[in-house]
Formats: structure tokens, C-alpha cells, sequence
């Protein structure tokens, strides 16, 4: 890839913003779902098959390569509705001493209809926080 589209490219995906203060709404331009090597392994496995089913002409090879690719577009479609639109409000953290963990409380609020299921915080060196958010209230 050329440098000054890379340059581009990283400029339009990732402006360099000032902080935000307040609540954070997380709108479709906040919300990305990238490939881990369980994705490509997946993606690698689908290309297998559908090689495989153009090379023997297999009808229901065709059918199971397209069955799991839609259900793999699904899967994402429903992990973006499950995170859009919801709000995140860091909370005032509590006083420690040097040498003490210091505790990051963050609030997520769904003002929406729709009631969220497993969503999952983590930050590094610590475990993950795995919750539901019911609809028009927060956790």
C-alpha cells in the first residue's frame, strides 16, 4: 500500500481528537469489530471449502460454505446492535495511597428499547467484568 494512501487512510479511520469529557455514546463510528486469528482461521476454512465445492461441484458444499457465512455476518450485525447507542460515563474514582489499586468505575447506561446481553469490560492485567444491561436503565 502506498504511504501517502496509508497516511490517509489512518488519517480519515483515526482523527486525532481531543479527549472527550462526560458521557461517551457509542455511535457507529465508535463501534468496531475487528478479526482476531480465530476470524481469519474461520474466513481461511469458509475459502477452503468454497475452492473445494468449485473444484467437485458440490451442491450442498455450496450450501454450508454460504449457511456459515451468513451466520458469521449475523453474528457481527448482532454484536454491533448489542454495543450501539449506549452510553459511558466514568464515575468519580475513590481516593488511594501509593503503593494501593486504584478502582476506575465506569457506567454504562442503555436508553434504548432493546436490553443488552453479556457485554464484557477489560482492561490489561485485570479480569474481565462481564454484565447485562436491561432496557432504559444502567449498570
Amino acid at each position: 500500500m502506498p504511504i501517502a494512501l496509508r497516511r490517509w487512510l489512518d488519517a480519515w479511520l483515526y482523527p486525532l481528537r481531543e479527549p472527550q469529557s462526560g458521557a461517551i455514546v457509542l455511535v457507529h463510528r465508535r463501534v468496531y469489530i475487528l478479526p482476531v486469528s480465530h476470524g481469519y482461521l474461520f474466513a481461511l476454512v469458509l475459502l477452503i471449502m468454497l475452492i473445494g465445492s468449485i473444484n467437485y461441484s458440490l451442491s450442498l458444499g455450496f450450501v454450508l460454505t454460504f449457511l456459515l457465512a451468513g451466520l458469521a455476518l449475523n453474528g457481527i450485525l448482532y454484536t454491533f446492535r448489542n454495543l450501539a447507542n449506549l452510553r459511558l460515563v466514568a464515575n468519580r474514582p475513590n481516593s488511594v495511597f501509593a503503593g494501593q489499586t486504584a478502582e476506575f468505575p465506569v457506567r454504562i447506561e442503555n436508553p434504548s428499547d432493546i436490553a443488552r446481553a453479556s457485554i464484557e469490560i477489560s482492561c490489561l492485567g485485570a479480569a474481565p467484568q462481564t454484565f447485562d444491561v436491561p432496557a432504559h436503565a444502567e449498570t
